[in-house]
């Protein structure tokens, strides 16, 4: 990745995750990898790079792709510049009335520690 991007978010799950960086001219790119928990043959490591026209566009990716399941990934880094976005979208989150005050326990400890 270039020296010139800035890391905006990385998250995890079960056998996977991603980074998201932001580019100079605003563009993103995601790059993740994911597979290969217990048996490569079975389950072989994929890796993928993609590009979005900005944050927002990114995010509404994340979320259409992974509809009311987004809140089950695990956030591992969340720029400063970004937080108050995801810190809505936490507080906005309902999951057709299951409890997921842990998950969004989790996401606001990230959105509330420095760095």
């Amino acid at each position: 990745m270039s020296t010139e991007a800035i890391m905006l978010f990385e998250f995890g799950a079960d056998g996977g995750g991603a980074i998201i960086y932001r580019l100079p001219n605003n563009k993103v790119i995601e790059a993740g990898s994911s597979g290969g928990i217990m048996d490569e043959a079975e389950d072989p490591v994929k890796k993928w790079k993609k590009e979005f026209e900005n944050w927002e566009a990114w995010w509404k990716n994340f979320t259409d792709t992974h509809q009311d399941f987004w809140i089950f990934f695990s956030p591992l880094f969340i720029h400063d510049d970004i937080k108050a976005f995801i810190k809505e979208a936490v507080e906005n989150y309902n999951y057709k009335n299951r409890d997921v005050t842990d998950r969004k326990e989790r996401w606001n400890y990230k959105l509330n520690k420095n760095a």
